[in-house]
């Protein structure tokens, strides 16, 4: 925007500089021609009378002319009648002719300008004087008046370039203003605002940016209260479930059923919290993906083996971190494990293993036995062919996206449903949550790129 100111304000001042320097550069050159022909002209006019004593005093009209005559400015000649001359000596041209028909005119030279004045009462004839203006003398000052002219515009340009810029400099700083804090909200900083600066259009728009800021932080509010005031409601179903829990003879299946009760209801308390503190809030400082998928892999292993499911652990014992919250990561896997559960059959075994891909980012696999998916956008939020919430894999999609990673589906070598999770590095071309129908293996081959651990 600056450099295409600058731009246009440097032709427009050129334009208007030209046109009216060049009128007034040739103004000048004619008023110095009109003046040098006025002078030549009141020489030749002041000359005259005394041309007109000739018969009466020869010596003195000789003189008067070589005293008037003698600057090389103008030239003064004086032809009398029967061929003589007076002063610079000149032949008889056409325009001398005309003269001595009693014609005062100006006449034109190779070398200038020339005044002729006729004289009569010389009693042989006419006389002409003429007085030539060579061309130095014509343009006297005038390459001068060029010059401050010149000058003049040099400087008239070199101000409107430094206004030009001066402007340019305000508006791409308010410009770059509003560019910066719509940058910050973009990333999340919801309570940034633009200054009020540069011209009134520039103002209105970081205004409406700010109330624009101010309504998605209010619809988030509203939004994380209403999460939060919906999860406070199960308080009340789980305070009887827990009731219900303490009626129950004491023994294993009473303990293991109050685990469970407690379990849910710290799950709704950190939904609550978490709810009420925002994305902005929360803390991220990593968890351990192969940790957190062999505990995780052990919390469901009882359901599996009730189920007659077999289980496939390519874990690993090495740590590998990942910036994803420990709470996070939890639920992700658990959305992976519980799809497995909830959309194949019992004895229907599944695998999890952890490994990096070719570019170092550390991959999470879940694959099963099972008949594979229903149909297309399973990773679309709300997408479901089997009666579910659709919100599984969709958790799984954001939470890898959240790190800069993404989400590839496909299928096993057995047919059934592979899930490649790649926590970190940039977006693959064809998007996140593109369908990879190349087969994987049921933990054995990792064609996506990755190796296991």
């Amino acid at each position: 925007m600056r450099r295409r100111l600058m731009t246009t304000v440097f032709a427009a001042t050129t334009l208007i500089v030209v046109a009216l320097v060049l009128p007034l550069a040739l103004l000048l050159r004619g008023q110095a021609e009109n003046r040098a022909m006025a002078e030549a002209t009141l020489q030749a006019q002041a000359l005259a009378p005394v041309v007109g004593t000739y018969d009466d005093s020869p010596d003195g009209v000789r003189l008067a002319v070589q005293r008037l005559g003698g600057s090389p400015d103008r030239i003064v000649t004086v032809f009398l009648p029967g061929g003589r001359t007076l002063g610079t000596d000149a032949p008889v041209d056409d325009a001398v002719r005309l003269a001595r028909r009693g014609e005062a005119f100006e006449a034109e030279y190779d070398s200038g300008k020339a005044v002729l004045v006729p004289v009569q009462g010389i009693r042989s004839g006419t006389a002409v004087i003429r007085v030539d203006v060579p061309d130095q003398a014509l343009h006297s000052g005038v390459k001068s008046a060029w010059l401050v002219l010149a000058l003049v515009s040099v400087i008239l340009l070199a101000v409107g370039m430094l206004l030009a810029d001066r402007l340019g400099r305000s508006l791409v700083a308010s410009v770059a203003n509003v560019a910066e804090t719509a940058d910050r909200l973009a990333r999340g900083d919801l309570d940034a605002r633009a200054a009020p600066q540069g011209p009134p259009e520039v103002r209105r728009v970081g205004e409406e940016l700010g109330k624009l800021a101010g309504r998605v932080s209010k619809l988030i509010t509203d939004e994380r209260e209403e999460v939060a005031d919906l999860s406070h409601r199960l308080r009340t179903p789980i305070t009887a479930l827990r009731l219900d829990v303490e009626a129950l003879p004491a023994g294993e299946d009473k303990d293991r059923i109050a685990g469970d009760v407690d379990a849910v209801e710290t799950m709704v308390n950190d939904v609550i919290a978490t709810a009420r503190r925002g994305a902005r809030d929360r803390a991220v400082d990593g968890a351990d993906l192969a940790a957190a998928a062999r505990e995780r892999l052990e919390f469901w292993r009882p359901l599996a083996e009730d189920q007659g499911r077999t289980i496939t652990d390519r874990i690993g014992s090495d740590a590998v971190m990942v910036p994803i919250s420990p709470d996070n990561l939890d639920v992700a896997l658990d959305a992976l494990i519980g799809n497995v559960f909830q959309h194949t059959d019992e004895h229907v075994g599944f695998g999890m293993a952890v490994s990096t891909n070719r570019s170092g980012h550390p991959v999470l696999t879940v694959w099963d036995d099972g008949a594979g998916f229903s149909g297309p956008g399973v990773l679309d939020r709300g997408v479901s062919y089997d009666r579910s919430s659709g919100l599984g894999l969709d958790i799984v999609k954001r939470t890898a996206v959240d790190c800069g990673g993404h989400v590839i589906i496909g299928k096993s070598t057995s047919g059934g449903a592979r899930i490649d999770v790649v926590l970190g590095g940039d977006m693959p071309g064809r998007g996140a949550g593109t369908k990879a129908e190349a087969g994987g293996g049921s933990g054995g081959d990792f064609d996506s790129g990755a190796r296991p651990r």
